[in-house]
């Protein structure tokens, strides 16, 4: 992923590697059940990572990932993570802790954003 608006890949697609943000920025999108819109999620800037689900899942990809700007990131493929658990389980055990624990953050932070929503639907909806 290299260049402004360049799709690194889409929701649904078969996913066995995840990417870690070198330099400059990549959102997520969601599909709208409605009418397909894609609703951008969140952003990742360098040092995140993004992918981590389908790759510790083993689940299809779960949203569209396009770079914002010059974004260069680098792939963590399934068999790389293999071959470093085979060579050094305790490096292997780091990298999927700190994903697991990127990916626990995220969760609680779409928990509050989901709760924030829920509230202003309320209040319109009350109101």
């Amino acid at each position: 992923m290299n260049t402004h608006r360049e799709k690194r890949f889409s929701e649904g697609e078969r996913g066995d590697s995840a990417f870690v943000v070198v330099s400059g920025h990549a959102s997520l999108y969601k599909h709208g059940s409605e009418n397909g819109t894609l609703h951008k999620i969140r952003s990742f800037q360098a040092t995140e990572c993004f992918g981590a689900m389908a790759l510790l899942g083993v689940y299809p990809r779960s949203g569209v990932v396009i770079a914002d700007d010059q974004c260069h990131a680098i792939e963590i493929k399934a068999d790389q993570l293999f071959s470093l658990y085979q060579q050094d389980a305790e490096q292997y055990m780091l990298i999927f802790m700190n994903m697991a624990r990127d990916l626990s953050r995220r969760l609680r932070d779409g928990d509050c954003q989901l709760a924030g929503c829920i509230d202003q639907l309320n209040a319109e909806t009350a109101g």
